[in-house]
């Protein structure tokens, strides 16, 4: 006797194999599909049970389905609403409700409520992109979807706002008459032909199943080492599985095809190059086609940090982000440090919606820096003012991100070091002659930098030219949080030295600095320091050399310091 059930499930292997190979498996099946359309192209339901319930707001249109198998939602189709062809909804809310109303006929508890914009619209059919998995497991649910709609010519209707989703719906009209400011939604609902009968229209698409999951390295990551082998998670129920791999997410190659495992050599990869993968899982009930993940290798560690934003891409190819507040930065074109190229990044704090919200822009991994190395980049940011203190921290770290060391923490304000411009209350755009550029010494051996950004809604922050370049007497900011009241020169320390010593100077605005050592005679030996520095308490290292990079001979030597009209002089012995 024929296994009907074998049988069926060898054909499944079969096709899924010959599809394989011209890489066209369908990546989502359809779940649930309530629509039809009629020779007049309108699109309607094919399902005329609906129900109506009040909200605080408005009065929605909800339809129940049911579940089969366990589905994971990656999409869904809504028909109806408003449109002539240039006016429609914007914006759309989707819940997905329990079915476990006391009386059994209104939806129940709230499982799943999502907000987004859809990716096509075509004749009145609206696409949303379910960015967030909705997993359902078999049972009976509700589901309602609305959308911010415009009515008539766009003189009265609903205009997407920034909310706590992104996207809320606000009812507008050029007098400002009624209902101005109210936020609500509108339900979407398809009117039968030549009735006044109205029911939800709606299509689920998604995975039929129990799909793999944990993928590793992690949908969307970023830097992962060229060597990682990848690695996920089978349901307790998979009797074979299938996994694609490549570099074009629509023509997937099959790596795999057989009993069960977790993880694959797919061999090394290419330095910043973004990969696709997948695996379908095969139960006996058919298959279940999983998501398809993606990744970006990390940068060759040989190319040296040189970053000024102009090419393709943000982050930049390898680098990364850190917090979940990844978009207060950004890449911003058409705006660059001095006017001397093309884009800059951007760290957005300027009526910021999430105070305190902090978020990092990290390097690639490059080889160990020298101890002759330093860290250098140009920036541009004003103050709002003195109640909003925006802050950027910078830190590096020696083994690849695993820890980090601070290098210098600046803050926004009136008087802070991040400051380059004149204040003000509008949000910041720098003009060429508003940046200033920071150099910054640093530890022998470091792999990686960190830019933290810290949101207090002040002002935006830009930043341009990251790059490595020589030592030659960087600047290390101490304080900037404590403002100066004057102009000071420290005594350098130690004192007497051998071979090198610190020397520490203040500002109370940012200024102009000439930081020069004379000898005995007279003669200028070296020039530590002759640009603008922020407002704060400075420090410098001078290890003895001269601007030819010689060592000079033990004897008396001066330090002299001007600024803004100040001039103070230390005497300081070298001993070798």
């Amino acid at each position: 006797m024929i296994n009907i059930t074998r049988l069926l499930q060898s054909l499944i292997l079969f096709f899924a194999f010959t599809f394989a190979l011209y890489g066209q498996i369908v990546p989502y099946d359809t779940l649930y599909d309530q629509t039809s359309t009629s020779s007049g192209g309108l699109k309607v339901s094919t399902h005329f049970y609906e129900a109506g319930y009040e909200t605080n707001y408005s009065s929605y249109a909800a339809d129940d389905f049911v579940c089969n198998d366990q589905w994971t939602i990656t999409k869904v189709t809504a028909l109806g609403g408003y449109y002539n062809g240039s006016i429609h909804p914007r914006a759309f809310n989707v819940v997905i409700y329990a079915d476990d109303d006391p009386n059994g006929e209104l939806p129940g508890t709230e499982l799943y409520n999502y907000h987004n914009t859809a990716d096509t619209s075509v004749a009145g059919a609206f696409s949303i992109p379910i960015d967030e998995d909705i997993v359902l497991p078999v049972g009976h649910y509700w589901i309602s979807v609305s959308a911010n709609t415009q009515l008539g010519n766009a003189q009265w209707g609903w205009k997407p706002s920034t909310g706590p989703y992104n996207y809320e719906a606000v009812w507008v009209n050029p007098s400002n008459g009624f209902g101005t400011g109210y936020t609500t939604w509108t339900p979407i609902t398809t009117v039968w032909q030549g009735t006044s009968e109205t029911d939800l229209s709606f299509a689920l698409f998604g995975i039929n199943g129990i799909p793999a999951s944990n993928p590793d390295p992690a949908d969307g990551e970023l830097a992962v080492e060229i060597d990682k082998n990848i690695s996920w998670s089978n349901p307790g129920n998979a009797v074979s599985i299938d996994v694609f791999w490549g570099t074009d997410p629509d023509n997937l190659t099959s790596i795999y095809s057989g009993p069960p495992i977790t993880t694959f050599e797919q061999g090394q990869m290419d330095y910043n190059t973004e990969y696709y993968w997948r695996v379908d899982v095969y139960d006996n009930d058919g298959v279940a086609t999983g998501r398809t993940w993606h990744f970006f290798t990390m940068q060759d560690p040989s190319i040296v940090l040189n970053e000024n934003f102009d090419d393709n891409g943000f982050p930049p190819g390898g680098w990364s982000f850190e917090n979940s507040d990844e978009n207060l930065w950004s890449k911003y074109y058409g705006i660059s440090a001095y006017g001397e190229g093309v884009n800059s990044a951007r760290a957005k704090f300027f009526l910021s919606l999430i105070s305190d919200s902090v978020s990092s822009m990290i390097t690639h991994t490059f080889y160990p820096l020298n101890e002759s190395d330093s860290l250098a980049f140009d920036y541009a940011y004003a103050a709002t003012s003195m109640y909003f203190i925006d802050s950027l921290e910078i830190l590096c770290s020696t083994d690849s991100g695993q820890n980090w060391e601070s290098l210098v923490l600046l803050h926004g304000g009136p008087n802070g070091g991040l400051v380059t411009a004149p204040h003000s209350t509008s949000e910041f755009v720098p003009d060429p002659d508003e940046w200033e550029t920071m150099k910054l010494t640093l530890p022998e051996g470091v792999t990686k930098f960190k830019f933290k950004a810290m949101s207090a809604g002040g002002n935006d922050l830009f930043l341009d030219n990251i790059r490595i370049c020589e030592q030659e007497g960087s600047v290390t900011l101490i304080d900037d949080l404590e403002v100066p009241r004057e102009y000071s020169l420290q005594q350098n320390y130690p004192n007497p030295f051998n071979p090198t010593t610190t020397i520490a100077f203040s500002l109370p605005q940012n200024s102009m600095v000439s930081l020069k050592i004379y000898d005995i005679l007279g003669n200028e030996i070296r020039i530590l320091i002759d640009e603008v520095q922020p407002a704060g308490t400075h420090s410098i290292v001078w290890e003895g050399k001269d601007d030819r990079g010689l060592q000079v001979a033990s004897g008396i030597y001066f330090c002299r310091f001007k600024s803004e009209g100040f001039t103070e002089t230390k005497r300081m012995i070298l001993i070798r």
